[in-house]
């Protein structure tokens, strides 16, 4: 079992870990394979620029000096409601993968192609 401290993978935790398991790392996933995010409404709500402020908040106080102007002005626009949200990174960092066809489900067990 991945990362489950008996023997398995040690996983990077954060988005850094779901890239390495969606491309293959780790022996973890089939060369295509179809990930189907259940609730995916709940979590789009959940994800929303509230989200997208504390992460940008966080990644500023151990920012390098290269990236600190953009992280700035992503922090502004979320803090005024713009720009991506947490929800949409990560659905567009799960689609940058050609192997994986990414399913959002909602509550009701409605399928939606992200």
């Amino acid at each position: 079992m991945l990362g489950d401290g008996d023997g398995g993978a040690d996983l990077d935790t954060g988005l850094d870990g779901l890239d390495d398991v969606l491309r293959g790392g780790y022996g973890a996933a089939p060369t295509r394979f179809r990930l189907v995010w259940a609730y995916a409404a709940a979590a789009h709500a959940a994800l929303g620029y509230p989200e997208m402020v504390r992460q940008l908040t966080a990644r500023l106080r151990d920012c390098p000096p290269n990236v600190l102007i953009k992280t700035a002005w992503a922090l502004r626009a979320a803090l005024r409601g713009e720009g991506p949200t947490a929800y949409d990174e990560l659905v567009a960092r799960v689609r940058a993968h050609p192997n994986v066809t990414l399913v959002l489900r909602d509550g009701g067990g409605a399928e939606g192609r992200a």
